[in-house]
């Protein structure tokens, strides 16, 4: 999704969500390109980094500090996915992860 569907993803999470309440998104978290890296990101739309120019909405990652402006108010960490292939996963999933707290 490009940046006005994802903030408004986001503002309806931060709108629907407890306090004390945890939600996730599975995403790609943008990188420098590193050595057999699974994906570039070269090119750019607004905010989104693009794989596929010609179908942006194909495959899309955004800065983690895009997500920490659109979940502000909550607790926001990353969590890195396999497809850096540069040793600096957490998870065994292949997309990266944004958990987003909402305070009790």
């Amino acid at each position: 999704m490009l940046e006005e569907d994802c903030a408004n993803y986001a503002k309806e999470i931060m709108r629907v969500l407890r306090p004390g309440g945890t939600a996730a998104v599975s995403t790609y978290l943008h990188t420098s390109p590193s050595e057999g890296q699974a994906h570039s990101f070269a090119e750019r739309v607004g905010a989104a980094y693009v794989e596929y120019p010609e179908v942006p909405t194909k495959l899309v990652s955004y800065e983690f500090q895009t997500f920490e402006r659109w979940f502000e108010g909550g607790d926001v960490r990353p969590v890195r996915g396999r497809w850096r292939r540069d040793g600096s996963e957490e998870i065994a999933e292949w997309q990266d992860w944004v958990v987003v707290r909402v305070s009790a």
